[in-house]
């Protein structure tokens, strides 16, 4: 992670944003003709701003909850370094893991996922590569396309490093997005420069927002601009008829 600046409102301390749109998660799966479209699994992605919150922790406790609730759950190690996760249930590390999908080695998550002592709980380990490798260029859309595939209830993501647009989309797209935390000074900072920077990230990718920075040569857009400028016409009119009234 590179070095925390202390100036929290400057834009250098905010990772490089691309401008490619996160995408969100893929649509029910309709296996039988007549049959009811199977039930997406609910993404909690567990994210932090630097290292030692106990996300890893959280994250297996989450699991192990939800399990003994009775769901089926799948709890996956998204960090690019290979975290914990995997001790934490119990588990040895497997020989695949999260990586072998982001190289394109598996053609699903589904058939990266061990079982763990806990019963209702499956795990799809972290990277298990040497340090100092390559990490894979894999975008958000394909990840999520492999979880949407995924026949469980919930999937708990607990995610790595926070320099990666990929985490960033993972979080944003996430039902749950969760960040941990501790109360020293540097994991505020950090918590603050992730939120930042998950926000610039959905500012700039989402279609119309862009708009709503207003142009520095001008005055500032009233606030019925800004609901038109989101794509809302509709009721930006019926608001301006019911002010005029």
């Amino acid at each position: 992670m590179a070095t925390e600046d202390s100036d929290l409102g400057g834009e250098d301390d905010v990772p490089a944003v691309t401008d490619a749109e996160p995408p969100a998660l893929a649509a029910p799966e309709i296996t039988d003709v007549g049959a009811r479209p199977r039930t997406r699994a609910k993404l909690i992605a567990l994210a932090a701003g630097r290292g030692g919150t106990g996300r890893s922790l959280l994250a297996a406790n989450f699991a192990v909850y939800l399990a003994q609730s009775g769901k089926k759950v799948v709890a996956l190690d998204a960090d690019p370094a290979g975290g914990p996760l995997h001790q934490l249930l119990g588990a040895n590390r497997p020989a695949r893991g999260f990586g072998d999908l982001l190289r394109g080695k598996a053609t699903g998550l589904s058939e990266l996922i061990t079982d763990t002592p806990v019963a209702g709980v499956g795990l799809i380990a972290g990277d298990g590569s040497a340090f100092g490798a390559a990490r894979p260029r894999m975008t958000a859309k394909v990840t999520l396309a492999a979880i949407a595939a995924l026949d469980v209830d919930y999937l708990v993501l607990d995610l790595g490093s926070p320099d990666s647009t990929l985490t960033l989309d993972l979080w944003l797209a996430a039902d749950i997005p969760i960040l941990v935390t501790t109360p020293d000074p540097a994991s505020i900072e950090a918590t603050y420069r992730f939120a930042k920077s998950a926000f610039v990230r959905r500012l700039r990718t989402t279609r119309g927002l862009d708009r709503l920075i207003p142009n520095a040569g001008g005055p500032a857009p009233g606030a019925l601009d800004l609901y038109r400028a989101i794509g809302a016409t509709g009721h930006a009119e019926r608001l301006a008829r019911g002010a005029r009234t």
